[in-house]
């Protein structure tokens, strides 16, 4: 499997497992052993700004709703929460295997090394605070990775006997040998804050790596591609993707018992699964997304364009590929555009009815649509691409994500009541007001072999206090 995959279950996991950790938790092993272990993920969670304490007086109305529901479970009369997360090898495949506990319940050595953790790297979150022009009063979370302290248990857990660990372990140990383990080991540092205030949303997670091996395990690309970027979509996803070698791609699919069928279903169409198909995968693509129905078919919006290595050889095959499609019973129609040098067609399935998809290749891009009108719109975008979007920044990025909130929840609604939704018995949704408050929601990936940079910046709309 790709590494790649699990650097982002990696990262999800370490960002996303301490919001619940200030819950009470019950011990569920002896204490006096667990005060000894050293500490894995250390988080600190502060209140400057009375969201929580004194959530209506807030004038933006996402900040009240956030304030209203944290103050649920947030411990009276605290301005700060710190936790603290320990590995149990073992438990591992269980609950347990990793588990978060409030400060009172770790030893003294503990408490003091949670807080030595958090002031080495005071000077990184200053910086990354700089970023954004922090506001003073804000609910600031703060987590910080032991990298250190996880390899060696990960390490200590594939060296203990079978015998010592429950029956289904072995499995969890090849797996973490294989694949986790090499992707920690990269890593030497890794940190991440997030501040919430009346400026907005803003956070940021850094890993680091002293070996500046991180091409071992991610593709380092940056995208090429922000000339071509669409501004007008509510939803855009541009990315780079990760490259292997052909003969390297053809091997791990060699593995799924599946790839046999299909590398004959496309032998008899008269094409080479690795030359023809997998030697043109995608490097960097742009996904599209506007809810508002669409055309004669009254659809979503959703386009993908994607830049490939050789389009020459990819419109040389298309006449297999047809084949292909009609021995699979998808229907290939041509479509007339206006768009010079561009092949669209339609693709039908027979199993779909009247729906279809729409596909187009256009110098060296490949064009796939829910709507005859979005395929004309990215043809179109190709061939004359507007600057209104100004993407020139994201030249140093790998993945730029970019929600324009003013349009969501008017499309939203626009959504559920078209023919696609309307007598499907879903209840209604209401105006999501608190959006207005917000500007789009930005989200960038930044990558070289010695650092991953993730950002995110949903500045709030200065409310007018006269």
């Amino acid at each position: 499997m790709n590494k790649i995959r699990y650097i982002s279950i990696i990262f999800f996991l370490l960002i996303t497992m301490p919001c619940l950790a200030h819950k009470e938790q019950k011990p569920f092993v002896d204490m006096l052993s667990a005060g000894e272990k050293e500490l894995c993920i250390v988080t600190s969670i502060t209140d400057s700004s009375k969201i929580i304490s004194n959530p209506g007086n807030c004038p933006i109305e996402f900040l009240r709703r956030l304030g209203r529901a944290i103050a649920k479970s947030w411990p009276d009369k605290k301005t700060s929460i710190k936790t603290a997360a320990l590995m149990f090898n073992e438990y591992i495949g269980r609950p347990d295997f990793f588990k978060f506990f409030v400060d009172e319940k770790l030893s003294e050595k503990q408490i003091n090394s949670l807080n030595k953790l958090i002031d080495t790297h005071s000077d990184k979150f200053k910086e990354m605070m700089t970023e954004f022009n922090s506001a003073p009063e804000a609910i600031t979370f703060k987590m910080i990775v032991n990298t250190a302290e996880i390899q060696k248990n990960l390490k200590e857990l594939i060296n203990t006997a079978d015998n010592k660990l429950p029956a289904f372990a072995a499995n969890e140990k090849e797996k973490i040998k294989e694949n986790f383990l090499p992707v920690i080991e990269a890593f030497s540092d890794a940190y991440s804050l997030v501040s919430i205030s009346e400026k907005g949303i803003f956070g940021r997670f850094n890993a680091d790596s002293e070996k500046g091996n991180l091409q071992n395990f991610i593709s380092i690309n940056n995208l090429t591609i922000q000339d071509i970027i669409d501004d007008e979509p509510m939803i855009l996803l541009a990315q780079t993707h990760s490259i292997q070698e052909p003969e390297i791609v053809m091997k791990k699919l060699e593995s799924i018992p599946n790839t046999k069928v299909v590398k004959q279903m496309i032998a008899s169409a008269g094409l080479d699964f690795e030359k023809d198909l997998i030697s043109n995968y995608a490097t960097e693509s742009v996904f599209y997304i506007n809810l508002t129905p669409t055309g004669e078919k009254m659809l979503p919006d959703v386009r993908w364009v994607a830049k490939i290595p050789n389009s020459q050889n990819l419109k040389s095959i298309l006449p297999k590929l047809k084949n292909l499609c009609m021995q699979t019973g998808i229907f290939v129609t041509a479509i007339d555009t206006q768009t010079k040098d561009a092949d669209l067609v339609r693709l039908n399935h027979f199993m779909l009815g009247e729906n279809g998809v729409y596909a187009a290749v256009i110098d060296n891009f490949c064009v796939l649509s829910s709507t005859q009108e979005g395929a004309e719109k990215a043809l179109n975008q190709l061939k004359n691409p507007s600057k209104k979007g100004n993407y020139e920044s994201i030249k140093e990025c790998n993945l730029y994500f970019r929600l324009r909130t003013s349009d969501l929840n008017i499309q939203l609604q626009q959504f559920l009541q078209s023919p696609l939704l309307r007598d499907k018995g879903i209840p209604p949704i209401t105006n999501l007001t608190f959006l207005n408050d917000m500007n789009d929601v930005i989200v960038k990936s930044q990558m070289t072999n010695n650092k991953v940079k993730i950002s995110l910046d949903v500045p709030f709309i200065k409310k007018n206090n006269n």
